[in-house]
């Protein structure tokens, strides 16, 4: 048996850092869920949200909600 969570028990990220793909050592077979606005890409990494579940992100001034 396992309890389920209340509402609001897993908080989301509100603001997530960022660091240039060049300084990134995930595997080549690391899952992300990828946002492209405008020329600007960012990566979410899926074994991430697995625990987090959602990010809020203001990505080139667009509100972006990313959720797993």
């Amino acid at each position: 048996y396992l309890p389920l969570l209340a509402r609001d028990d897993i908080l989301p990220v509100y603001e997530p850092r960022f660091v240039a793909a060049s300084d990134v050592d995930w595997g080549a077979d690391t899952l992300v869920i990828g946002v492209d606005l405008e020329g600007e890409a960012r990566a979410y990494p899926v074994a991430f949200l697995t625990w987090r579940e959602m990010v809020i992100d203001d990505h080139r001034g667009i509100p972006t909600l990313v959720t797993w």
